[in-house]
């Protein structure tokens, strides 16, 4: 199992945001380290961020959760998606027109 997380400063100050686990690379530290699975690294990333950002955590579970339970109506998927396909559209033209 990958090493606690430990409780070291971060860049922006945040007293509990330490640096990430060496989840899914064998090889970092223990030679006789074993694979590690994708849910343990998933549960490794989800405990990260729920110690560093736990507000964010909380919103982001309860989000999937109202999607998940058919909470968002046909006609705002349909509104988000027409919007961000439109500009995903602009940045690729200008991107392109860029480049020229």
């Amino acid at each position: 199992m990958a090493e606690p997380l430990q409780n070291e400063p971060g860049m922006d100050g945040d007293p509990g945001a330490g640096p990430m686990p060496n989840v899914g690379d064998p090889g970092a530290g223990d030679p006789n380290a074993q694979d590690v699975s994708l849910f343990e690294v998933l549960q490794e990333q989800i405990k990260y961020q729920a110690q560093t950002h736990p507000y964010a955590t909380v919103a982001a579970a309860a989000a999937v959760g109202y999607v998940l339970g058919g909470g968002v109506p046909w006609w705002a998927v349909r509104a988000a998606t027409s919007i961000g396909s439109r500009m995903l559209v602009a940045r690729v033209m200008a991107a392109v027109v860029d480049e020229q």
